[in-house]
């Protein structure tokens, strides 16, 4: 444990390092920044909503999904991807291939979605399914998860639909284990998509003059 504490404490200072508080202003608002990430956010709010309004219908839809145990045996590994290992696994990897942009940008998607989650929760209040706790909106699951399918489309396309049917099984699988309605998982994918898709790189052009050499470098940084 001490050892996971300390390799996201390196990844936290890389991904902070002079992080100005304009910065963070920016990847906050960032559902907000590009018009993709607008749409994202406007459909799957929208869709949420309608989804509330006529909850008596798919609330009735949860219950007998958790009651008939769609997944059954394939519900953990549901479970367990939505619990970040993922995501967690995709920067470990970027970080120790020294691609630390890709490294920076999913733990910036899964950070900023992931914390969001976490205070609309506290703000809504609303009580599970199995009314174990008031946590239900939106699903946390759900949201890393599509943090993570969101950031695997943008820079792997060729794992884009493994990766979303990994997040639509976590999704399925909060509502088999009566964790959460099926307007938690949608709000919380939407929240994970929008930051994966947000988030934005920012590019500089610096000169390069030297003896027998001039050009441009070109940098993104996250």
């Amino acid at each position: 444990m001490s050892k996971f504490l300390l390799f996201f404490f390196i990844i936290s200072t890389k991904t902070f390092a002079n992080y100005s508080e304009v910065e963070f202003k920016n990847d906050l608002l960032s559902p907000y920044k590009n018009n993709k990430s607008q749409q994202i956010f406007i459909w799957g709010s929208s869709i949420t909503l309608a989804l509330i309004a006529s909850r008596s219908i798919w609330d009735k839809v949860q219950q007998d999904i958790h009651e008939r145990d769609d997944l059954g045996e394939l519900s953990p590994v549901g479970d367990y991807a939505g619990q970040m290992i993922p995501n967690i696994f995709y920067i470990s990897y970027q970080y120790f291939a020294d691609d630390y942009r890709r490294s920076k940008l999913m733990f910036k998607a899964s950070l900023f979605a992931g914390g969001t989650t976490f205070f609309l929760k506290r703000l809504f209040n609303e009580k599970r399914p199995s009314s174990s706790d008031r946590l239900s909106f939106p699903s946390g699951h759900s949201t890393t998860a599509f943090a993570f399918a969101g950031v695997i489309a943008r820079e792997h396309k060729e794992w884009k639909y493994p990766a979303f049917a990994l997040a639509a099984l976590v999704g399925y699988s909060r509502m088999n284990d009566n964790a959460h309605y099926l307007h938690d998982v949608t709000m919380g994918a939407t929240i994970g998509l929008a930051y994966a898709y947000g988030l934005e790189e920012e590019s500089n052009i610096y000169p390069i003059v030297g003896k027998n050499l001039f050009g441009l470098q070109y940098i993104n940084r996250f």
